[in-house]
């Protein structure tokens, strides 16, 4: 399993590609894609979000489950509240993204 701290670190010749004055909006973008060779982490396999957070779950002892194991997911638009038959007394147990950033349990 390759992680981000596989990844080569940055050396002095990747400084001297920084615009010493840079226009922040557009440099940072392309000055990033520069310093990393997306090719050869395409080309390897990296995933690096996915397999920081594995990591993080194997220390913790948690179980990891495809979502789909332990509910049922569906998609499509949000139906209107005005429609209370579809709110109150439902079977279906609505939340949004707004629930997750607020630390809620779903």
């Amino acid at each position: 399993m390759v992680g981000i701290n596989d990844l080569n670190k940055i050396d002095s010749s990747d400084i001297s590609k920084v615009d010493k004055n840079p226009d922040l909006k557009t440099n940072m973008f392309e000055l990033g894609f520069e310093i990393i060779d997306l090719k050869k982490i395409k080309n390897n396999g990296y995933n690096l979000v996915g397999n920081h957070y594995r990591e993080a779950i194997k220390k913790e002892k948690f179980t990891l489950v495809k979502l789909s194991k332990i509910c049922h997911i569906y998609n499509g638009s949000t139906p209107s509240r005005k429609e209370q038959k579809y709110w109150y007394n439902g079977d279906i147990p609505w939340f949004t993204l707004e629930d997750l950033e607020n630390g809620e349990n779903v």
